[in-house]
């Protein structure tokens, strides 16, 4: 399998994408005039005061959203990530990435079980979402991701929360994942 293709797996051990032309894609046309932007020349996102942002690319991640502020190191911390793939040179499509996704989700997530897998359209592209739960280590976890390809790449973004909390998380979670945009 090609190594690029696994890495979407580091931070989330799971992955999504979808795609669309070289032009912005932006998941919602909600907006939060209250919120803070990250932006840079390739996407933007918004997020509420409150959580933690790590932009340091210490966990593979272009980013790590933690939406308690500051994370427990003895138990999960609901986030979210966005991790950029550089696929140049490589013709993949939707459905074959969605197929591989689903694969290794099978078999690197303990117990896994998918909950949602479908194709979505943004405001102006389409994206796909996968949804599934499963075990890591000692936590039961939810998983809701959403994938885009542009400018040869994959931009991969999930929200990542204990099964028990995930209803709790997935109303905050949900609304900044659907302020991201790519440029």
């Amino acid at each position: 399998m090609n190594r690029g293709l696994f890495l979407w797996l580091r931070v989330a051990v799971a992955g999504l994408f979808g795609c669309v032309k070289a032009e912005e894609l932006r998941i919602s046309v909600e907006d939060h005039p209250d919120w803070t932007e990250l932006s840079n020349r390739k996407y933007a996102l918004k997020h509420p005061e409150g959580v933690l942002v790590d932009r340091s690319g210490l966990s593979g991640a272009e980013l790590v959203i933690f939406l308690e502020k500051p994370p427990v190191l003895d138990r999960f911390s609901p986030n979210i990530n966005l991790q950029i793939q550089d696929l140049q040179g490589q013709k993949v499509s939707l459905d074959r990435y969605t197929e591989i996704s689903l694969d290794q989700v099978d078999r690197l997530i303990a117990n896994s079980k998918v909950i949602a897998n479908s194709r979505k359209k943004g405001k102006k592209g389409e994206y796909h979402l996968l949804m599934y739960t499963g075990e890591q280590g000692v936590y039961h976890l939810q998983f809701e991701q959403y994938f885009a390809i542009a400018h040869g790449k994959a931009y991969v973004l999930t929200l990542t929360c204990e099964q028990a909390s995930f209803e709790r998380c997935k109303g905050t979670g949900e609304a900044i994942m659907n302020t991201f945009a790519l440029k």
